[in-house]
């Protein structure tokens, strides 16, 4: 049989384990909102560059050798997205490892709360 040690011992840290799984989770987050804009502004560029480029030979009476090349690429990046894949799972890691990291923390809280009684 256990018996409880420390109540107030236990209570203050699972709310320290909880409030550094918060913290963990606020920082992965903007993380991947930070990576998400990399990935924006990275496909935003490719997308102009591909413009530019098939205005440039889009606007020639006969295009040039490169047309069938550029057309592809304007047409590859005007109908593409922004990769975040990257992004998403590097925050599906950080995530996982702020859980494992709460559920260490408790597991360690509950084991001090309860401690064996001696024997009868």
């Amino acid at each position: 049989m256990s018996q409880v040690h420390d109540l107030a011992e236990f209570v203050r840290e699972v709310a320290t384990a909880h409030a550094a799984h918060q913290a963990a989770i606020k920082i992965a987050q903007s993380n991947f909102e930070a990576a998400c804009q990399t990935a924006v502004r990275d496909w935003r560029k490719r997308v102009d560059q591909a413009i530019a480029a098939f205005d440039g030979v889009n606007s020639e009476f006969e295009p040039g050798e490169g047309y069938k090349a550029i057309n592809r690429e304007f047409y590859r990046a005007r109908t593409s997205t922004p990769d975040t894949e990257g992004a998403r799972q590097q925050l599906a890691k950080d995530v996982a490892a702020a859980d494992v990291a709460l559920n260490r923390a408790l597991a360690a809280a509950k084991q001090k709360l309860l401690i064996a009684a001696p024997p009868s």
